[in-house]
């Protein structure tokens, strides 16, 4: 059985929702437009409530908190109307191991689902498939990071604010009150600071993780074999769409990062120079972490490449 057809990344990234049509953007560029009809929810729905989703189950499901309604994606690709919702295909790399070698996850009851195995015991699929679990669990990381940004920027923006309407008071500004949204302002940096804090070393694992899986897949995987050589093409492509998507958030971290530089430079209080002091150094070791992935698929896509050339 071929596995290329699961390097296609279906989780999705963006929804969009008109009157007439529901339309879901993929990690791998794609998009999938369905008739809103086909989901009576939300096509009694508000456009309020229609705006207010989350993608759930790790990228392949889409909530609305309001209407109570859940799609999936293979759903949509399979152009399954609401209540007749399935799984997720059992043709994927991850299920199709499954079938073959149990499941990754340890079920009730089970002593030991994930036994240890030996870089001498293990196959190419093995290799294709730690690099799958890797990536699923690295891609969610890097769109998390631009989501804690947004989040971070729209609660200064906020503090901002209160400071304005201080300021245009006609009973001015008092000093107490400034030393406040500086506190909170001080304590939304560091709260965002800690969860980078805690975000980085996951990132710096599952991308090893990555790139140690993938380079023994290259090196194993032989293109004069057409379901392989497809599968190297499908990868290189799949590298490329994350590598943009890795130097987008790199940039976005540089600018907040840059953004609050010109913020200590206002020297507004202790608090602040110092939670900004603790931010910077944080984002540049994100930064630098960013930019270590970005030179691996740089690697990994040269590899790939001098593969394919000696077909």
């Amino acid at each position: 059985m071929s596995t290329s057809a699961s390097i296609a990344d279906e989780r999705a990234t963006d929804v969009v929702v008109t009157e007439d049509e529901l339309t879901v953007r993929l990690m791998d560029g794609r998009a999938i437009s369905t008739p809103l009809v086909w989901y009576p929810r939300l096509l009694k729905a508000t456009a309020e409530q229609r705006a207010n989703w989350k993608i759930s189950g790790g990228g392949y499901g889409i909530h609305w908190e309001d209407v109570d309604e859940d799609l999936s994606i293979e759903g949509m690709l399979r152009g399954v109307p609401a209540g007749q919702q399935l799984p997720r295909s059992s043709m994927s790399v991850r299920s199709y191991s499954q079938a073959a070698a149990g499941p990754f996850e340890a079920q009730p009851g089970s002593v030991d689902a994930t036994p240890e195995v030996s870089d001498e015991e293990k196959g190419i699929l093995d290799y294709y498939i730690e690099a799958e679990q890797a990536a699923v669990k690295l891609y969610p990381i890097i769109v998390g990071i631009g989501e804690q940004i947004a989040i971070i920027s729209a609660k200064i923006d906020k503090r901002n604010a209160s400071i304005n309407d201080l300021t245009e008071s006609p009973l001015g500004v008092g000093a107490q009150d400034l030393n406040t949204i500086f506190m909170l302002t001080a304590a939304d940096i560091n709260e965002f600071s800690k969860t980078i804090e805690q975000t980085v070393p996951d990132f710096v694992n599952h991308a090893g993780t990555l790139e140690k899986s993938l380079s023994v897949y290259i090196s194993l995987a032989k293109p004069d074999d057409t379901g392989q050589e497809d599968q190297l093409k499908v990868l290189r492509e799949t590298l490329d769409v994350g590598a943009k998507q890795v130097r987008a958030s790199k940039e976005a971290v540089a600018m907040f990062r840059d953004a609050a530089q010109s913020v200590r430079e206002g020297n507004l209080s202790t608090a602040i120079n110092k939670a900004v002091t603790r931010l910077t150094q944080v984002l540049n070791t994100l930064i630098a972490a960013i930019e270590e992935y970005e030179s691996f698929s740089l690697r990994t896509v040269f590899q790939i490449d001098e593969k394919l050339s000696r077909a």
